[in-house]
Parts: structure tokens; sequence; C-alpha cells
């Protein structure tokens, strides 16, 4: 990559932003229509069933490409031959993995004696194959900094995968229906990746002791995905084993409703910022001045977002989801806190990776993974329900107050200063659902449809965002500086 000003590389990556981010609201619409069809063509039990077996390879698919795309991105310096030994890395692990998972497959079919599981493992198997393939381009589009092109890769490979999901789930196929939603858009982005990288593997690999720093930042890189995979999916794994695959179906729902929406927003926001906080980190002003102000935006973003998911809870899961999801409304509601706390963990993730600081990072990450898996441990016991709010209470008491300890332990931030942005996050939070409450109250008395209270409630939430980024002079300038840079 070219030398870069750190005023060009952030206006090139807050360029690449607005990119990503109309795409993401393409990719959003098309996510969330796939999810009102697919409820209706898709049994909870398949849901479920789906739910619990891509718990299961999560774990095995971070195994895929070890860390070296992130390892890529982040490295200040590559060299050719570097990139030739990580490709021929990553493509033996998937080769392996496609073997492994495709023996485990006839076993498991074997034992069961149900044949599903055959093409079920084989889709899995060929799927983490070419996620191994992709590595280097992947790692090397994003080094680029090249947002246009993630943009449409990304909106393109979704829109294609939901749509054949949705024809094949209309034949009655929703198992089938449900694999292809994961495994073409994982194809699509394979085969893009490689003919855009203009990137082709030589001989002159080097050895792998030179790669090394490649692989220890990997390595450090894939506990910690092991350790969020755990907090990801151990929840539907002991669901489904202990309450069944109809109830993991409800719960996946409401979560699919609440946070992969989210996650749709925040991994673009992330692509963008873990290379341009990776330039910028050693700049230790310029750093703490733009992580704050970003903290303090997505605290005056999040806390009315969240107010407008619990006032309106009931309307959204109806709306989406149809009759039959009781269940997974009153999961949703608990996730509500989610919808605060998520993009305020992904701020500190971010930072972690992209200053290096992957002990710490550790760290972090075993105490969240232990707080996680004892609070669905001991909501297990009374059902999904209680999973997801204890799931959420640990998050909102505990796991972000402890990440901005051990943040500020780096002297990358000021930790006290963001404790205050926290706590008035919460009160804004509070008083925003009051507000939203009694506002809703009062329609219900003039007699307004669920459809009108709700857009009232929204316009009313982007009011209060709008002002408490405006009323705070970091992010205030934060805005005035992104619309310098754009425009």
């Amino acid at each position: 990559m070219g030398t870069h000003t750190t005023k060009g590389i952030g206006q090139i990556a807050l360029k690449g932003g607005l990119k990503m981010f109309l795409s993401q609201g393409v990719k959003l619409v098309v996510q969330i229509a796939s999810i009102i069809v697919l409820a209706r063509l898709v049994t909870p039990v398949d849901f479920g069933l789906v739910a619990f077996l891509t718990s299961i390879f999560a774990f095995v698919g971070l195994f895929s490409e070890f860390g070296l795309t992130m390892a890529i991105v982040q490295k200040e310096q590559i060299q050719e031959k570097d990139l030739n030994t990580l490709f021929r890395i990553s493509a033996g692990i998937g080769t392996i993995l496609l073997l492994c998972i495709g023996v485990a497959g006839l076993l498991t079919s074997w034992i069961s004696g149900d044949a599903r599981y055959q093409w079920i493992f084989g889709i899995f198997a060929v799927m983490f194959f070419f996620k191994s393939l992709s590595t280097v381009p992947q790692g090397l589009i994003r080094r680029r900094l090249q947002f246009g092109f993630l943009s449409l890769q990304e909106a393109g490979a979704f829109l294609f995968g939901a749509l054949a999901a949705v024809a094949i789930a209309a034949q009655g196929r929703g198992i089938l229906a449900l694999m292809a939603f994961q495994f073409i858009p994982g194809l699509l982005m394979c085969g893009s990746s490689w003919f855009f990288a203009g990137w082709r593997p030589q001989r002159n690999a080097g050895s792998i002791q030179e790669a090394s720093s490649y692989f220890s930042f990997g390595g450090a890189f894939t506990i910690v995905e092991i350790a969020n995979t755990v907090c990801k999916h151990i929840d539907n794994l002991l669901i489904g084993e202990v309450w069944g695959m109809q109830l993991l179906g409800q719960y996946t729902r409401a979560y699919a409703l609440m946070l992969a929406p989210m996650n749709q927003v925040m991994g673009p926001i992330g692509t963008v910022l873990v290379p341009l906080f990776s330039r910028i980190h050693q700049n230790e002003v310029e750093f703490k001045k733009l992580t704050s102000a970003l903290f303090i935006s997505c605290v005056g973003i999040t806390a009315p977002a969240a107010a407008l998911t619990f006032v309106h809870s009931n309307t959204i899961v109806n709306f989406l989801l149809g009759p039959g999801w009781e269940v997974a409304e009153q999961i949703f509601w608990w996730f509500g806190f989610a919808v605060f706390c998520k993009p305020l963990g992904c701020i500190v993730y971010w930072i972690f990776v992209s200053s290096g600081k992957m002990k710490q990072m550790i760290r972090w990450t075993v105490i969240n993974t232990v707080l996680t898996v004892c609070a669905i441990m001991v909501g297990l016991q009374y059902g999904p329900i209680r999973v997801a709010a204890l799931f959420s209470g640990s998050e909102i008491a505990l796991q972000i107050p402890i990440a901005i300890y051990l943040l500020g332990k780096t002297k990358l931030i000021p930790a006290g200063k963001w404790y205050k942005i926290y706590i008035l996050g919460l009160g804004l939070l509070v008083g925003s659902y009051c507000m939203l409450r009694l506002i809703q109250e009062k329609m219900v008395i003039y007699s307004l449809g669920a459809n009108a209270q709700m857009t009232v409630s929204l316009f009313l939430a982007a009011v209060l965002s709008i002002s408490a980024i405006l009323a705070n002079p970091e992010s205030r300038n934060l805005v005035k500086d992104c619309k310098d840079r754009i425009f």
C-alpha cells in the first residue's frame, strides 16, 4: 500500500465507509425481507437444527483462515514471499478441513441413521475450503482500503444468497434453503476476491519462520475469536440440547431480528476503522480524540435505539415474523439491551485489534467468556427467555465496564472519561424509554394504530440521537470533520 498522510487515510476511510453504509442499507433491506419470508416458509424446528449445527461448525470455521486475513490488514509492511507462504498454509488448512468434515458427515449419518447429515456436513466442508482460499486476497483488499468493492461484494453476495434461500424454501426444503443462505455468499465472496485482488501465488515462498509474526498475531486473534464464538454460540448449543429445536428456533429468530442486522452495520464499520486505527494509533493525542468522539456518538445513537426496541418489541416481532412466534417476542425484548451494549463492545474490540494489544485483548475476552457462560448456565434451567435476560444483564452491568477498565490500563483511552460517558448513556437510555413510553400511552388514548405509534417513536428516537451527538463538542466536531472530508 502506498504512503498516505493521516488526513488522507481518514478521507479514504470515510468515503469508503459511506459506500459501505449504502451497501449495508441494501443488505439490511434484503435481510429483513428474507426474515419475513423465511419465517413463513421454514418451521422453527428447521431453524433450530441449522442454528445448532452452525454453532458447532462456527468453532471449526475459525481455523479455516487462522486469523491471517486480519494479520495481513494489521501488518505495517508485507512482502510477496510472505503472502505466498500464507496462501500455501491457508490452502493446506482448508484441504484438511474439507476431508475431515466430509468423513465426519459420513460417520454422523451412519450413527444417527439420518442421511441429511451427509450433505449438510458436505456444504460446511466446501464452504470452509473456499474461505481458506480467500484468506490472502481478502486481506489485501481490506488492507488497500478498497471499500467500494467490498461494499458491492458483500451486498451482492448476500442478495444472491437470500434469493436462492427463498426460492428453495418455497419448494418446501427449509434446511437446504438455510444452508444455501450461508454457502452461496461464501462462494461468491471467494471468487470475486480472487478476481479483484489482482494477486496470484508465486513459487518464491518464504519459510514459516520468516512469516512467524503473521502466525503469532493470527494465533492470538484466533484465541480471541474462539472465546467470542463461545459467547455467540454456546447459548444455541445448550438451548438446543436442553429445551429442543422448537424453542431454539424461537430463540434464534429473536437473535436474528435484533443482533444480525446490528452485526451487518457494525461489521462494515469495523472494516473501515481497523485499518484506519492501525495507522494512527501511535499518534496518542489524535487516537484518543477520535476514539472518544466515536464512543460518545455511538452512545448517543444506541441509547434511544434500545429504548425504541423496548417500547415496540411486540409490534416489530408481529410484523416481521407473523403469528406463532410468541416466545421470540419476549426474548427479543431482553435482547434490546444488546442494541446499547454490542456497538460499544465493538469499539473496544477494534481498538485492541488495531493497536496489536493482543495479550490485553485475550484477558478481556476470557473474562467476557466466563461471564457469558455463567449467565447462560444460570438462565438455562429456567428457559430461553431467562437466558436472554441474564445474558443481556451481564453485558450491561459487567462486561462493558470491565472492557473500559482493561482498555484504560493500556493508556489508549481516558478510562475515567469513558465511564462518565457510559453512565450518561444509561441515563439517556432510561430517559428515552420513559419519553417514548409516555408518548405511546398518549397515542393509545387517541386510538392511533401500532404502525402510527412506531413511526412517531422512530422519529423521536432519531431526534434524541441527533440531539445527543450535537450536544457534545467532541462528537459534534467528529460529525463536522466527517462531512468536510467526504464532501
